[in-house]
């Protein structure tokens, strides 16, 4: 079942925000290359509600970081990434950020069975390093 409720406005608005590395160029026939790419941002707080990590076949890390204030947070760490696992993961409770200043993502991939660099794509057999993060700013 599905439980949907409406109102005429909401305390405060979320959405899906997207941290990528779309520019990823991964070395072929390595057990483990990692590819990362830092977003620069400016904002004084948001609250973090879950996550949404995505990879294909070749990924096996995925790690997310925001520098904050008060130090380094970490937004999400899957260590063995499974194809199947394309899902939203939510936080048993929230989590307030303050004062970020970026957001980092790393995802580690296998690539022994490939010949040829491996690039973003969104074919299966291309790769990608995404996550959204469903936050209120």
């Amino acid at each position: 079942g599905v439980r949907l409720a409406l109102a005429a406005s909401v305390a405060q608005p979320a959405g899906y925000v997207p941290i990528a590395d779309v520019r990823m160029r991964v070395a072929p026939r390595s057990e483990h290359v990692e590819t990362s790419a830092t977003l620069p941002l400016r904002v004084p707080a948001a609250t973090v509600y879950g996550v949404l990590p995505h990879m294909h076949t070749l990924g096996r890390t995925l790690r997310v970081t925001a520098a904050t204030g008060a130090g380094e947070q970490c937004l999400v760490d899957v260590d063995r990434w499974d194809f199947g696992w394309q899902n939203a993961w939510w936080y048993a409770s929230p989590m307030t950020l303050r004062d970020i200043s970026s957001i980092t993502i790393t995802c580690g991939c296998d690539t022994r069975e490939r010949s040829d660099t491996v690039t973003w794509g969104e074919g299966t057999m291309d790769e990608m390093c995404l996550n959204c993060l469903y936050v209120a700013m």
